[in-house]
């Protein structure tokens, strides 16, 4: 194949900068960013460790970060959050061009997977602060993966200096990434296609065996994490069996089977959302390619006598699609478009590779040219790159529809005598997209906003659609510091607010709140004197006391 360009790894980073690059300029925070952020800026850090090792992680492992952060950037948080985020998504796609180039793919094929798993539009919320240790520890293991195949690999195991630090330094990354306890499973499946893609079909069964054995001590290392962790450093508080395995009953294996699927259609959903075809004809249309594509694959050995390198790659791209879905089916978690996103953290690798298959198969049926195939993979490429960009701005809608919010209340001293709010947000509701709208606000969001505007931890909202009865009352438990709620009084006085647009009959189209992302940018750095302004004219917010 003729090379489309001479430096990748330049390439690679603008691919990754035209999808990604927008969130280096979002500057609002949401969901768990409430809880997180305000304990790091006051300097409560034991608070952020507490959080953590409640959750189950040994030692509370992924609050050192945050607090590394922390201490990086002080006031700038926000920022360096979503700068090192970037970062990583960069070094984690110039490591898997690498790694692939390394397993005897060509070139420009390496760079086609590891763009398109850079930015496959699954995993939407990179940008959160509570993620910034997810995707982390995806670096990490990425960068195990790369050391493992330059310097472990294939090299004779023996007791030298050298050969000891490279398989020590691997293991020890792959042990730290497991701080994300989902790649440990995806881990087994990414480990075993390397060790034994050259073997498979090639009459090398005791071969492949004992290559297994000969890297006995990159699976029996990471088990022996994943046990001391769970049974001596479990969830406890807060956080008490919050991913706990859904097996023991009927019910709960059925909430598994149903998060699987839902995590394979959402992750699939997610390219075919790009094409103006209704799901219910290209979902159908995608699961019959694939099973197509797999019994050519299959035909083809059978006639030939022998395994291809396209059957093993097909096949461990959907083994490994699986293993990215089911840790988190497994403890019950759905995923979706939004802040659940996070459950699609790994399936952006092997959806790439699968999509690469499906090229090149059509390539071949078609009989295709070199410029048709790269068309293909350069559309698929700005596709994705533009449903990025629509997440980022659709979220920067938000944050400024906050901003909006909190100049109001700010202008509206005397509210500050109520306790509790019961929110009604039109402004979600107005939304042309279900599949961009923004979720309603959790309690803590509320709380965190208050605290920001009055400046203390007396106010606590609930969103008017999603409360339950007396949810107020079940949530006693969180009425601390913690959730910015440390002097609530849940008997305190009730109002009712609602947020809603000027014009209550106005749709907000995509193009809309494109326009009106980029009017914030222009009066925040340009006219500044306007800022204000136009944030009064964005939202309209009254409140009333409830009767």
């Amino acid at each position: 194949m003729i090379p489309l360009f001479k430096n990748k790894i330049i390439w690679l980073f603008l691919v990754i900068l035209l999808c990604h690059g927008f969130f280096l300029i979002m500057n609002g925070i949401c969901w768990d960013d409430y809880v997180l952020i305000p304990q790091l800026l006051s300097g409560n850090y034991n608070e952020v460790i507490s959080i953590y090792s409640e959750s189950g992680y040994i030692l509370g492992g992924p609050a050192y970060l945050h607090i590394a952060y922390s201490f990086l950037f002080g006031s700038n948080l926000v920022f360096g959050y979503r700068f090192f985020a970037f970062i990583w998504i960069v070094l984690s796609g110039i490591l898997v061009y690498k790694i692939f180039k390394k397993l005897k793919f060509k070139d420009l094929d390496s760079f086609f997977i590891a763009s398109l798993a850079s930015i496959y539009p699954a995993f939407k919320a990179a940008f959160i602060a509570i993620h910034a240790h997810y995707i982390f520890c995806y670096f990490v293991f990425i960068l195990g993966v790369y050391i493992f195949v330059y310097k472990v690999k294939n090299n004779e195991f023996s007791l030298g200096l050298s050969q000891l630090f490279w398989r020590g330094l691997s293991i020890l990354l792959f042990v730290l990434s497991f701080f994300t306890s989902s790649i440990l499973v995806f881990y087994c499946g990414v480990l075993f296609f390397i060790i034994t893609k050259d073997m498979i079909g090639r009459n090398s069964i005791k071969i492949m065996i004992s290559s297994l054995f000969k890297y006995l001590d990159y699976w029996i290392i990471p088990m022996l994490f994943f046990f001391v962790e769970k049974t001596y450093f479990p969830a406890y508080g807060f956080y008490a069996n919050q991913n706990e395995l859904q097996f023991a009953s009927t019910g709960k294996l059925l909430r598994v089977f149903a998060a699987f699927w839902k995590g394979i259609y959402v992750a699939i959903r997610a390219s075919l959302s790009i094409i103006n075809i209704p799901l219910f004809i290209s979902i159908p249309a995608f699961v019959f390619f694939a099973c197509y594509l797999f019994y050519r694959l299959i035909k083809e050995a059978i006639d030939s006598k022998e395994i291809s390198n396209k059957l093993i790659t097909y096949v461990f791209s959907w083994m490994l699609l699986i293993l990215a879905i089911f840790p988190y089916a497994a403890v019950g978690k759905f995923p979706d478009s939004s802040y659940a996103s996070r459950h699609l953290l790994l399936v952006g690798l092997p959806l790439a590779l699968i999509l690469f298959c499906f090229i090149r198969f059509i390539e071949k049926e078609l009989q295709l040219g070199i410029k048709a195939v790269n068309i293909m993979f350069i559309s698929l490429i700005l596709l994705f790159s533009y449903v990025g960009i629509e997440n980022y701005i659709n979220w920067q809608y938000r944050f400024i529809k906050d901003e909006s919010i909190m100049l109001q209340l700010k202008e509206m001293p005397y509210s500050k005598k109520y306790s509790t709010f019961f929110i009604e947000n039109d402004t979600n509701k107005a939304s042309s997209s279900i599949e961009t709208a923004i979720y309603n606000y959790s309690y803590y969001e509320w709380s965190g906003i208050f605290n920001k505007v009055w400046k203390g931890e007396k106010w606590i909202g609930y969103d008017r659609d999603s409360v339950e009865e007396n949810r107020f009352l079940k949530d006693r438990k969180c009425f601390i510091h913690r959730y910015n709620l440390a002097d609530y009084d849940p008997s305190g006085p009730i109002a009712d607010m609602k947020i809603f647009y000027p014009n209550k009959n106005k749709l907000i189209t995509q193009r809309i709140k494109t326009i009106d992302v980029s009017k914030y940018y222009y009066f925040k750095w340009i006219k500044k004197d306007k800022l204000e302004g136009f944030l009064k004219s964005l939202v309209n917010v009254e409140i009333t006391e409830s009767q």
